[in-house]
């Protein structure tokens, strides 16, 4: 009695030993076998993927919805006269742009933000906090390309009040989001080394010149390079 139970047991336990069918069939029985015996833990990574696909789809409405909210208040804030070009109240303009950033913190928003700030305080003459403005959206946006863009643009204004060490920054922050050898890049260049060498880093300006002048697949840069070696007639360099 005894033999024959032991005998029997590895049948009970897997009941497709002796399972007749092609290889496919077996397969699927197998499946369907597993999910039975480990219908608990089947239900709890279901359960986790439920939660995490509720989460995120929760997310994504309110980060929609934030989106919407702050595009509209911002669209409502330019219509206040004091924000117009030439209506005299920079300063409010100024006041009203920071109050925005403080109500709405998404990306999007700080960006249109900055922006704006940036154009009323080129108007204002206040260069250098206009080029911080730009290296802000330039660390907020997506793309390399208009991570060059603004961080270049902050460079001239740093360099235009010499403060060349900021410049050295944002035209390097430039130089470096530009893979492929162009007249962007170029320009880049152009303005690391040149601020460079008024930092009295000489070698390391010329190093950086000479990589522009190196540059041969970019159109139009034969000024540029005129320019280099012009400058670094005039430096003696």
């Amino acid at each position: 009695m005894h033999r024959n139970r032991t005998v029997r047991e590895p049948e009970a336990l897997n009941p497709l030993r002796s399972f007749e069918g092609n290889k496919f069939e077996k397969a699927v029985a197998s499946f369907f076998y597993w999910l039975r015996t480990h219908s608990r833990k089947v239900l709890l990574i279901v359960a986790g993927l439920v939660v995490a696909g509720v989460g995120s789809l929760g997310y994504l409405i309110y980060r929609d919805q934030v989106e919407s909210k702050s595009l509209h208040a911002f669209e409502e804030l330019m219509k206040n006269p004091v924000m117009a070009p030439g209506s005299g109240a920079e300063k409010v303009a100024l006041e009203k742009l920071s109050k925005y950033e403080e109500e709405f913190s998404n990306n999007h928003a700080k960006i249109r933000s900055a922006l704006r700030r940036t154009e009323i305080l080129v108007r204002t003459g206040e260069k250098e906090k206009a080029a911080e403005a730009l290296m802000d959206i330039s660390r907020a946006v997506d793309t390399p390309e208009l991570q060059a863009l603004f961080a270049y643009r902050a460079g001239t204004y740093f360099e235009e009040k010499e403060k060349f060490a900021k410049a050295e920054t944002a035209y390097s922050t430039a130089s470096s989001k530009l893979l492929d050898e162009n007249a962007a890049l170029a320009l880049a260049l152009f303005g690391q080394g040149r601020v460079l060498i008024l930092l009295g880093k000489g070698p390391e300006g010329r190093e950086v010149l000479k990589r522009m002048m190196e540059i041969k697949e970019a159109e139009n840069i034969a000024d540029l390079r005129i320019a280099a070696a012009a400058f670094l007639i005039q430096h003696g360099k």
